[in-house]
C-alpha cells in the first residue's frame, strides 16, 4: 500500500512549483489571479514558497499586492450600506472587476491593494436604472458616498449622454456624473443640480452653494446639503496662538476640491473609513446644546472658544487654512450669484407654461399649495401660485404617489433592511400583513446596516431633509 508522507524542507525547495515560484515574471502571473487573502495562504504552504514569495519584504510585498485580483471589499461595503428597497424591479448595476466585470482597476493610494473601480469609493454612485419609468421617461438612481438613501440622478445637459441610454444589458454605472435630484422617498420640487459643478467647489474658499432655484417650492439647498455636511466635517478650529504654530510648518491655503479628495485619489473604501474617522474625531470637540447649537469647541490644545471668539479653520485633508465665509470677497459672491441666475434662467426655460400638451391650471387652488395634473401625453405637471412646473425638476416620490392614488400598481417599496425602520415607506406603517413578501433580488443581498459607524459614517439618512431651508407645503395628489 502507497503511503504520502510530508516531504523534508529540503525536498520542498527542489521542488517544481518553488522553483517556478523563484522566477519573478511567473510568480506575478500567478498573483494577478489571485485575491490578496489567496496570496497569504499560498505563502503559508510550505517555508519555501513563502520565502520566494518574499511578503515579508515591504517592497516585494506591495508589488505583488498591487497585481492581484480586487478582494471585493468595496462592493460588499456598499451592499452592507446602501438599502435597494425604494428601487424593487430597477436595473442594477453592480459586479466586481475580480468577477469579471468589465471594469479598470488600479492599486489603493492608501495601502497598495488592487483596486476596482466598483470597489473604490465614489461621491457619487449611480446604481438602478428604471427603463420604462413613471412620467413616461428613463429614471437612473444612485447613492451619496455610504449613505444609504438612494436619491434620483439625471444624465449631464448638452454633449453625448448615448450611453446613458443604451438597452440595461449594455449599460455600466455612471458614478460621479450627471445632476442630482431628490432622494427617491421625498415629495419636493428642485432643478437638478450638475455634479461636476458641485466636484469643483473651492472648498478653501467657499461652501455649496446651489446653482438652482432656492425659492419656493424649489428646494435647491437641500440638494447640496450632503456636499456641505462633508466639507464642514473636515475643518478643524484652533485658537490664535495653535494655528500660528501650525503655520511654521508650511502649510499652503487650503484648496480643495471634491474632485481632488474623491476622484483624483484612487482609494478603497477601506482607507475612506481610516480617513473618514480621523474628521468624526474632530467632531467630538464640540459642545453642542439640546437645540442643535454649537455652545462651544475645543482646540487641539484643549482651550475652549465659542462661535464669537476669534479662531481660524485649517482643513483636515490638506492641512491648509480655510477661509471663513466672513473672508469671502464681494468679487466672488458676485459669481456665485450669477451661476445661480443663469441656471435658473436655463431651468425657466424648461417649463412648459404655454405648452399645448399641459394640464389646464386648476381652479381654486389656494396660495402655497400644489397640485398636480395630468398632461396630454400623461405626463405630469405641478401647478403652484398659478405656475406650472414639469419634467426633470418634479421628484419620483410624487409622481409615483400620484400614480398609485389614480390605481397604478407600483408594488411595495418599504424598507425590509434589516436594522431600520419603517419610516420610509408608503403607508404600511406597522401592519404586517401589508408587508412585501415578493422581495427584489437586491433586497437580500444588502444589510444596511446602519448600527456599523465603519460602513454608514459619512453623514445621516436625509432626516433632516428640508429642516431649516425646507417648505411647509400642501400637495393635492388627486388632481
Amino acid at each position: 500500500m502507497r503511503v504520502w508522507a510530508l516531504p523534508e524542507v529540503a525536498a520542498n525547495a527542489a521542488s517544481t512549483l518553488a522553483r517556478s515560484l523563484a522566477q519573478y515574471p511567473v510568480l506575478e502571473g500567478l498573483v494577478s489571479h489571485l485575491q490578496p487573502d489567496d496570496l497569504v495562504t499560498l505563502t503559508t504552504i510550505c517555508q519555501a514558497v513563502h520565502t520566494q514569495i518574499r511578503m515579508h519584504e515591504p517592497q516585494a510585498k506591495a508589488n505583488l499586492l498591487s497585481k492581484t485580483l480586487c478582494p471585493g471589499t468595496g462592493l460588499v461595503r456598499r451592499l452592507l450600506a446602501h438599502c435597494p428597497c425604494k428601487t424593487r424591479g430597477w436595473h442594477r448595476f453592480l459586479g466586481c472587476g475580480s468577477e469579471g466585470y468589465d471594469i479598470a482597476s488600479k492599486p489603493c493610494v492608501g495601502c497598495g491593494i488592487n483596486t476596482c473601480d466598483e470597489c473604490r469609493i465614489h461621491i457619487i454612485y449611480q446604481v438602478f436604472m428604471q427603463e420604462h419609468g413613471l412620467d413616461k421617461h428613463r429614471w437612473w438612481a444612485g447613492f451619496f458616498l455610504n449613505n444609504p438613501t438612494p436619491f434620483a440622478i439625471y444624465p449631464p445637459k448638452g454633449g453625448d449622454n448615448a450611453s446613458w441610454y443604451l438597452p440595461p444589458n449594455l449599460s455600466k454605472s455612471h458614478h460621479d456624473q450627471g445632476r442630482i435630484h431628490i432622494p427617491l422617498h421625498i415629495d419636493s420640487i428642485a432643478d437638478p443640480e450638475p455634479i461636476d459643478r458641485l466636484l469643483d467647489v473651492d472648498l478653501g474658499r467657499s461652501h455649496v452653494v446651489p446653482a438652482g432655484r432656492t425659492e419656493m417650492p424649489f428646494e435647491g439647498h437641500n440638494l447640496v446639503l450632503s456636499f456641505n455636511l462633508i466639507s464642514q466635517t473636515r475643518k478643524e478650529f484652533l485658537c490664535l496662538p495653535c494655528f500660528e504654530q501650525h503655520c511654521t510648518q508650511g502649510f499652503q491655503p487650503c484648496s480643495c476640491t471634491f474632485r481632488k479628495r474623491f476622484l483624483e485619489r484612487w482609494l478603497c473604501t477601506t482607507c475612506h473609513n481610516e480617513e473618514s474617522a480621523s474628521n468624526h474625531r474632530l467632531l467630538e470637540r464640540f459642545d453642542i446644546d439640546e437645540g442643535d447649537h454649537i455652545h462651544s469647541r475645543s482646540c487641539r490644545c484643549g482651550c475652549a472658544t465659542t462661535p464669537t471668539d476669534d479662531y481660524m479653520t485649517i482643513c483636515n485633508w490638506c492641512q491648509g487654512r480655510v477661509e471663513h465665509p466672513r473672508d469671502h470677497d464681494e468679487e466672488s459672491d458676485d459669481e456665485i450669484g450669477e451661476e445661480e441666475e443663469e441656471a435658473s434662467d436655463d431651468d425657466d426655460d424648461d417649463d412648459d407654461n404655454e405648452d399645448e400638451n399641459a394640464a389646464p391650471m386648476p381652479e381654486g387652488l389656494a396660495p402655497n399649495h400644489l397640485a398636480l395634473g395630468e398632461n396630454t401625453d400623461g405626463t405630469l405637471t405641478a401647478f403652484f401660485n398659478r405656475k406650472r412646473i414639469s419634467g426633470e425638476r418634479l421628484c419620483y416620490a410624487l409622481i409615483s404617489q400620484y400614480a398609485a392614488n389614480h390605481g397604478a400598481d407600483l408594488g411595495c417599496s418599504c424598507c425590509v433592511c434589516p436594522g431600520r425602520g419603517t419610516e420610509l415607506d408608503h403607508g404600511h406603517g406597522d401592519d404586517e400583513d401589508n408587508a412585501s413578501e415578493d422581495d427584489d433580488d437586491n433586497v437580500g443581498e444588502s444589510g444596511c446596516n446602519q448600527g456599523d459607524g465603519d460602513i454608514v459614517g459619512d453623514y445621516g439618512d436625509y432626516s433632516d431633509y428640508g429642516v431649516g431651508d425646507g417648505y411647509d407645503i400642501e400637495v393635492d395628489f388627486d388632481g
